[in-house]
Formats: structure tokens, C-alpha cells, sequence
């Protein structure tokens, strides 16, 4: 009896193993996804801010899985010759967390338009019930040129 019950212990072992590799597979596809969006609607801001929605998802990736997203965000990154695409989270402690979420948009002859998001002030400490609730997708008029671009750390 004690031996099936170490069995049936170590068959649930590996089960949850499994599936904490599909989920971990399922958030990179995910973050891909959503990269591959902002670059499919490169060339409107009006489709930037309609699918500002992307941005929030990378952005609770990060938070939720912050490792997983962060090596999947890099390899895309990587391999993006039309769009640099910038996510970055940094979870300092449970209740101080800095969110940045970049996408640097390239096209031919188009001048450059930023989403960014910040949340956290130098004297703010933000838990992340209230960063989930105020992400949102901030666009930099196209007028800005590349020179102008801030990158906020």
C-alpha cells in the first residue's frame, strides 16, 4: 500500500513537471505573438494604441513569469530586423516593482513612434494589484524624432 502510494505521489510529480514545461512554452508563445502584433501594425499609431492591449499582456507575462518572458522577449529581439521591441521588468520586492515596456517602431521613411510605459516615481512603491490596473500604452507623437527618444531606467 505504501508503495502505490509513492507511486501515484511520483506519477503526480511528473505530471506537474509537465506541465509547468507547457506553460512555461505557452507564455513564450505568447510574448512572440504579441511582438509579432506591434510589428504587423508598425506602420499606424492608430493601430498601436488600438492593440495597446499587447503591450499589456507582455507586461503581465513579465511580472507572472518574469523569467520565461524575459529569455522569450530577448530571442525575438534577436532575430526582429524590422522592430526593436524592449521589455523590461524589474521586480525589486513584492511591493516595489518598475515596469518598462519600450517598442521602438521602424519603417521605411517613417519617423520612429515610441510606446512606453513607466510605473514607479522615484518615491513611489507600487504593489502589483495597482500595476496591473493602471498598464497602459503611452504613444510618443511621430513629430519626435530618434534624438528625442527617452529611455527610462
Amino acid at each position: 500500500m505504501l508503495h502505490q502510494i509513492v507511486v501515484q505521489e511520483a506519477d503526480h510529480l511528473v505530471v506537474f513537471h509537465q506541465t509547468v514545461a507547457q506553460e512555461a512554452i505557452h507564455h513564450q508563445i505568447v510574448v512572440q505573438i504579441a511582438v509579432q502584433e506591434v510589428v504587423h501594425h508598425q506602420e499606424a499609431v492608430q493601430e498601436v494604441i488600438h492593440h495597446q492591449e499587447v503591450a499589456q499582456i507582455v507586461v503581465q507575462e513579465v511580472i507572472h513569469h518574469q523569467e520565461v518572458a524575459q529569455i522569450a522577449v530577448q530571442g525575438v529581439i534577436h532575430h526582429q530586423g524590422v522592430a526593436q521591441i524592449i521589455v523590461q521588468g524589474v521586480i525589486h520586492h513584492q511591493e516595489v516593482a518598475h515596469i518598462v515596456v519600450q517598442g521602438v517602431i521602424h519603417h521605411q521613411g517613417v519617423i520612429p513612434t515610441v510606446v512606453q510605459e513607466v510605473i514607479l516615481t522615484a518615491n513611489q512603491k507600487v504593489d502589483q494589484e495597482v500595476i496591473q490596473n493602471h498598464i497602459a500604452a503611452h504613444i510618443v507623437n511621430q513629430k519626435v524624432t530618434q534624438n528625442h527618444i527617452v529611455s527610462f531606467n
